[in-house]
């Protein structure tokens, strides 16, 4: 059987700004993509890993449920989210009531 076989999956795609002043989850863009900065510059990986762990914490889910399948070298990126619906990965990411987070 296939890793995650049967649990509810969201993928979306991010635009990453690294070397930001702050860690934070921005506005949907207007192709898409959410805008997601972070702290930690684009080198030895550590902006992927910011990015993770960044989106696992909005998620509410372990860092291992949240992955870049696509993207890892440049700013655009996929991003898979084991665990999660679409549509609540949306309300959790957007800020909307009761999702932990503000919408710019």
């Amino acid at each position: 059987m296939s890793r995650g076989a049967g649990k509810p999956r969201a993928r979306f795609r991010i635009r990453v700004a690294p070397k930001s002043r702050a860690d934070e989850i921005g506005a949907t863009m207007a192709d898409g993509a959410l805008r997601v900065r972070v702290r930690a510059a684009a080198e030895d990986g550590r902006a992927n890993e910011a990015v993770i762990a960044l989106l696992a914490g909005w998620l509410s889910l372990p860092r291992a449920a949240v992955r870049i399948v696509g993207g890892h070298a440049g700013r655009e990126k996929w991003i898979e989210a084991e665990g999660i619906t679409p549509e609540e990965a949306a309300r959790r990411l957007t800020g909307r009531p009761g999702a932990g987070g503000t919408n710019e």
